[in-house]
């Protein structure tokens, strides 16, 4: 049987996919580093609406899994992926 960490937070770790429509970087410096320390294979998070996407890292998957602006308006469609 193969163990597989997921991390699944409210907020985007600090540097990744954080970005708001400002252009401000806005995400958890300190959740960054549990992140690095914890070596999740996928981290998902949302409530920065503007850093839909994913992004690699130093083997784990970033994904702002989001699926509206920052207006609340549905936008984006849900990421799927497998583990």
């Amino acid at each position: 049987m193969k163990c597989v960490v997921i991390s699944d937070t409210h907020g985007s770790a600090g540097g990744i996919l954080d970005q708001t429509i400002e252009g401000d970087r806005v995400g958890c410096e300190e959740l960054a580093k549990a992140i690095k320390k914890i070596r999740p294979k996928f981290h998902i998070c949302g409530h920065i609406h503007e850093g839909y996407g994913t992004f690699d890292l130093d083997g784990c998957t970033y994904i702002n899994a989001s699926v509206n602006t920052h207006q609340y308006k549905l936008r984006n469609q849900p990421i799927v992926f497998e583990i």
